[in-house]
């Protein structure tokens, strides 16, 4: 009797195991696909909440939040090719504020589903949450 329930429970194991799905080798997400979403800026230096949207199209919002009122400001971004000395790429982006338009070219130090890491053209490093 025990030899019959140990050859039922094997073969009720080998059943669920062979009917169990083949995961799919998951892709990697590109740079621009992790950038995609809103990220808030976590340096105490600053006495505002500053935040920056990437959208899958290129396009991205600043938003400068003070307690009374939030500063929008719109522009474009893209994403620079990975090199040797720079493995995540570079983001060239460009904003209007007002009449101006401002923009620069920052080098990404990290990238994941929870941080974002800058470095731009003067040195400053500039880290991100996702929101």
């Amino acid at each position: 009797m025990r030899g019959v329930i140990v050859v039922a429970v094997l073969l009720a194991t080998q059943l669920s195991l062979s009917s169990a799905p083949i995961p799919k080798k998951l892709k990697a997400k590109s740079v621009a696909e992790q950038l995609i979403g809103n990220w808030r800026l976590t340096s105490k230096d600053i006495r505002y909440k500053f935040t920056i949207e990437y959208k899958a199209d290129g396009e991205l919002e600043f938003r400068r939040q003070y307690p009374n009122q939030t500063l929008k400001y719109t522009g474009t971004y893209n994403i620079d090719a990975p090199s040797t000395e720079n493995p995540l790429g570079s983001i060239t982006w460009k904003i209007k504020e007002g009449n101006r338009e401002r923009g620069e070219t920052s080098k990404i130090t990290k990238l994941n589903d929870t941080y974002l890491t800058f470095v731009d053209p003067e040195g400053l490093i500039e880290e991100f949450e996702r929101e």
